[in-house]
């Protein structure tokens, strides 16, 4: 019962230990209940194709998102769009993740890429989505 208990705790110190000290330990508003970093988010959502801050899937159609001109210039509001709509070979989040979620993830990616502008509230996510009936839920 102690290893269940000790298992948890050893999660989340390692992941603060690696985590993007600009980036919130968790997010705020989920009712008391501890939410993912957005590394972590990002580390769910987009990793596996666009791969970990900073080493980029090689060879693949998936364009890096750390080191992105595009994410550097246009911001947040540009990653949410992509992620909420998907584009090309990219499946759309808006059946899977939050505005929360999506919120979070195109923070940390404007962040990272150093762009200048005002971070995207979670009450800006819910105009972005696409149409209700216009977002799959299933590849």
């Amino acid at each position: 019962m102690k290893g269940v208990l000790i298992l948890p705790i050893l999660l989340v110190a390692a992941a603060a230990a690696g985590a993007d000290p600009q980036a919130p330990a968790v997010l705020e508003g989920f009712g008391g209940a501890a939410e993912p970093s957005a590394a972590a988010l990002y580390a769910e959502f987009c990793a596996g194709c666009h791969g970990q801050d900073p080493v980029p899937l090689s060879g693949g159609p998936y364009p890096a998102l750390f080191g992105n001109p595009q994410i550097a210039a246009a911001g947040a509001v540009y990653v949410a769009v992509k992620a909420l709509h998907g584009t090309g070979n990219m499946y759309p989040l808006c059946a899977f993740a939050s505005d929360a979620e999506i919120a979070a993830i195109a923070n940390y990616l404007a962040a990272a890429n150093a762009h200048q502008g005002a971070p995207l509230s979670v009450e800006a996510v819910a105009p972005l989505r696409p149409a209700a009936g216009d977002c799959p839920v299933s590849h």
